[in-house]
């Protein structure tokens, strides 16, 4: 059942679209890793979010993959400026550069990083940013050496109920859960 759907969509030639660290899916993993069943009951639950995910992403593929390749005006050199602009906030998202900071950086206009980081990896420049914060979040909280408010304010949130509403729409979960667990 599941193969002609996978051979279906590759005859279609060839299409990528990065979904890591999206907020679905990143529920439906932190969904996973928060089991509670044990046994049968937990290789079950398992997969059947594994095959959520999986559906999640051959969704996102169905959907997108012929409009994608017919509408993209992303060229080689601009996808790689995309793929240069995504590194330099994955090393830099504790005090990010702004827009037109990171458009110069990267070697792009601040129309194109906009537009184009969307199209390529499927979320907006401060939406990566704050998935970045997030799992940061999350791992200082599940290493137990810091309180929710603490976390906050090291990965720059300095309001903390907008932390926790942010932290609670990514995962699922409020903060303070993770050190109850």
């Amino acid at each position: 059942m599941l193969i002609p759907e996978l051979s279906r969509l590759s005859d279609n030639g060839f299409y990528c679209r990065q979904t890591a660290g999206l907020p679905q899916a990143s529920l439906i993993v932190e969904q996973m890793r928060q089991c509670t069943y044990s046994g049968k009951l937990r290789n079950l639950y398992l997969e059947g979010k594994a095959f959520e995910l999986l559906a999640f992403h051959l969704d996102a593929a169905t959907e997108n993959a012929a409009g994608h390749q017919a509408k993209s005006k992303l060229k080689a050199e601009d996808i790689r400026c995309l793929h240069l602009a995504k590194d330099i906030l994955s090393r830099t998202w504790r005090e990010p550069p702004g827009l037109l900071e990171l458009a110069r950086m990267a070697g792009l206009n601040d129309y194109k990083l906009k537009l184009g980081f969307k199209e390529l990896f499927g979320t907006t420049v401060f939406g990566y940013v704050r998935a970045l914060r997030m799992n940061e979040a999350r791992s200082l909280l599940e290493q137990g050496k810091v309180n929710v408010s603490e976390a906050a304010g090291m990965v720059g949130y300095h309001n903390l109920s907008h932390f926790s509403l942010l932290f609670r729409k990514t995962f699922g979960y409020n903060p303070s859960e993770i050190r109850k667990s």
